[in-house]
């Protein structure tokens, strides 16, 4: 999502072709420029504040939101995160800012590979990054 674009609100997605999930991990690496996490709009109301997820589609298009992280980033960071087993599309999803503010995700680096090539668990990696829905 580009900087350039003050559209608010807007949400871009990059979805892959169903694959065989099962005892698979999700691996990228991603940088979230924006205003800070938080805070209220002028009339007080909560704002939706950019937000990185990635999200499992099962074959009978229900949507699974697996993890997903909000509020810039200083610099890039890694994702991790098993997937539910089953054949899913996976959705990679940027949602902007609801205020027109300068904001950007960056994404890289995307492997999908059996977890035990990454040789670690999920919770080491998002415990302190990641929000769970």
């Amino acid at each position: 999502m580009a900087k350039t674009s003050k559209s608010a609100g807007s949400t871009a997605r990059l979805i892959s072709p169903y694959l065989n999930s099962t005892d698979k991990c999700l691996e990228l690496y991603f940088w979230i420029r924006a205003a800070a996490a938080g805070g209220d709009d002028a009339d007080g109301a909560r704002r939706n504040v950019t937000r990185l997820s990635v999200v499992a589609v099962s074959e009978e298009s229900e949507e699974r939101t697996l993890l997903s992280h909000r509020g810039p980033t200083a610099d890039f960071m890694r994702l991790f995160t098993h997937l539910p087993p089953g054949a899913h599309r996976l959705v990679i999803e940027g949602r902007r800012d609801s205020t027109p503010i300068d904001c950007a995700i960056s994404i890289d680096d995307i492997a999908v590979t059996d977890c035990s090539r990454f040789g670690m668990s999920m919770a080491l990696v998002c415990t302190r990054f990641c929000l769970f829905d």
